[in-house]
């Protein structure tokens, strides 16, 4: 009766021989050797066969003990294998109900390599389903420290350096990445380096250096989901007190060494509000200039003039007195009529007289008439309440 050695039944493994009447005849059968376990041994072990098939082909089907090696090969020296390709392009295709461990000792001559996977034409893929479970609590829980749920599936570890390149891109997706634990942490790119988030960015640390050697752009959008109560585009807070170690002094230090300072708004207000302190702005060579609607202020080398070409000037102390002094002079001019109103008005010079002022509406004492009628007086220069 020819036999057929059968080891899969479609993907999964059913080793048996079968008998081969109906079946092509390079399924056949060409030799086989077949162990069946003698008494007292467990008689519902497996046979272990292995046969050569009339086309060619060795099948075997290896058993042995549950818990045992059912085969065990050692090797004085190298193994070298070349394998074709059958159905689909699989050359190898090794299905393992546990562990498949692979080891080297050492690397080779040439480049200390130990293990090598590669593929000239084809991808590499290494998929890992479950997460190690008896590698120790220490292994386990770190370097995540998010406990069991957080132990790694896939494990890459090297004792020195590991390097992971591609001729055009490295891709990382995960729900979540975590990179901590390290020394130093640091990004360097040929062209450009571009960090997006659709929520949010945050950066903590002790020290924050930013060095930009060509131009520095800032953009801010929204408000945040575009809800006006969400505040403003930017904030800036400094909260340093005596109690973290701040007493005083600048907080904030802005420098340029060569260049101009502009500032635009097109719509909107700049407000600068100090609840206990003061504002102070000095020009060593140059002038200080605010102007508004036209309307400016110019403190500079050649003094200080305030000048309104439309609209009044006014000086006004709600609260205390006014005073306009000049070391050399001090002139008020107006094209129209000049106003000095007071509860009392002195007008004092040096060696001048003391007295009242007489104008041109008091009463001549001869006459009883008022004095401008006997052409006394200026009549340009009035009196008034």
């Amino acid at each position: 009766l020819p036999l057929r050695p059968v080891v899969f039944d479609g993907v999964a493994p059913s080793p048996s021989m079968s008998s081969a009447i109906g079946v092509p005849l390079g399924e056949h059968a060409a030799s086989m050797f077949r162990v069946t376990p003698p008494y007292p041994l467990d008689a519902t072990l497996p046979q272990t066969w292995w046969s050569v098939t009339k086309d060619g082909r060795v099948k075997a089907s290896l058993a042995g003990p549950n818990g045992t090696y059912s085969a065990e090969v050692a090797f004085a020296n190298g193994v070298r294998m070349a394998v074709g390709t059958a159905s689909g392009g699989k050359s190898v295709d090794i299905d393992s109900a546990g562990l498949i461990r692979l080891h080297s000792q050492r690397g080779d001559t040439d480049a200390n390599v130990g293990v090598e996977l590669s593929s000239d034409a084809g991808a590499v893929r290494i998929f890992a389903g479950g997460n190690e479970t008896s590698s120790g609590p220490i292994q386990r829980f770190a370097p995540t420290g998010g406990g069991e749920g957080s132990a790694p599936g896939l494990t890459l570890e090297a004792r020195q350096n590991v390097l992971v390149k591609a001729g055009k891109s490295v891709t990382l997706s995960a729900p979540q990445l975590n990179i901590r634990d390290i020394g130093k942490l640091q990004l360097s790119a040929n062209d450009a380096v571009d960090i997006s988030s659709s929520s949010a960015v945050g950066t903590t640390a002790k020290v924050i250096s930013t060095t930009s050697t060509g131009k520095m752009s800032l953009a801010f959008s929204g408000p945040k989901d575009s809800l006006p109560t969400n505040g403003a585009l930017r904030e800036t807070t400094f909260i340093g007190t005596p109690i973290t170690g701040f007493v005083g002094g600048p907080a904030d230090t802005y420098s340029m060494l060569y260049g101009d300072r502009l500032e635009t708004f097109a719509l909107g207000n700049d407000t600068t509000a100090i609840a206990t302190g003061n504002i102070t702005k000095v020009t060593t060579t140059g002038a200080y200039t605010a102007s508004g609607t036209g309307n400016t202020a110019v403190l500079g080398p050649g003094g200080a003039a305030v000048t309104a070409v439309a609209g009044g000037a006014a000086l006004t102390a709600a609260a205390g007195a006014a005073t306009i002094t000049g070391s050399a002079s001090a002139l008020v001019v107006s094209a129209g009529p000049s106003i000095v109103r007071g509860a009392a008005v002195t007008l004092s010079a040096t060696g001048g007289k003391v007295g009242p002022i007489v104008s041109g509406s008091d009463l001549d004492p001869l006459t009883g008439l008022p004095l401008i009628l006997l052409g006394m007086g200026s009549p340009t220069h009035l009196l008034s309440i």
